[in-house]
């Protein structure tokens, strides 16, 4: 009987070091998982930064980029705007706004010529974008009488283009 005894311990401790050898070998596998996925998302967390250096590179373009804009639209003496399909003013400059008697260039967001100009000026205006629109081609240096408030007529000299979304797509115009 006590080599009964015996044999179960040597069973038992036999079958101990093998669930710990599957128990290491287990762990082992698993520690080759974790190092795997922390390798992962090192390089991933690594792309996130590049990613939000680029990013906030862009972002300081793109406000430079307003920044300048902005200095024209204000700065500029050119009538210069901008205008969707429909020939309403998506934009203006300070110089337009002030010819139209307006405080603030964002008041003749979305208006059209008619509501400054005669139907017939309007109307020509309208034409020429219709038709910048329509061919994706500008107008350049076109010599157009220009009523005043006052009463003064004066040529000026207008360029007319095609406003494009980052598709290349016609999406109004862009006028000086």
């Amino acid at each position: 009987e006590g080599g009964r005894v015996l044999q179960a311990v040597v069973r038992d401790i036999s079958e101990r070091k093998r669930v710990e050898a599957q128990l290491r070998e287990a762990h082992d596998q698993q520690e080759d998982r974790v190092r795997l996925r922390t390798a992962e998302l090192a390089a991933a967390n690594q792309e996130l930064k590049r990613e939000i250096v680029d990013r906030t590179k862009l972002e300081e373009e793109l406000a430079y980029e307003r920044f300048l804009l902005a200095t024209l639209m204000e700065n500029s003496l050119e009538y210069i705007y901008f205008k969707d399909t429909e020939s309403r003013f998506l934009r203006i400059g300070k110089a337009l706004a002030d010819y139209f008697g307006l405080n603030d260039p964002a008041g003749a967001v979305g208006k059209s010529d008619l509501d400054f100009f005669s139907v017939e000026q309007a109307e020509q205006y309208l034409r020429d974008e219709r038709e910048v629109m329509r061919t994706g081609k500008p107008v350049m240096d076109k010599e157009e009488e220009q009523p005043w408030p006052d009463g003064r007529t004066e040529w000026i000299s207008t360029t007319k283009v095609p406003l494009r979304n980052p598709q290349g797509e016609v999406v109004g115009t862009f006028g000086v």
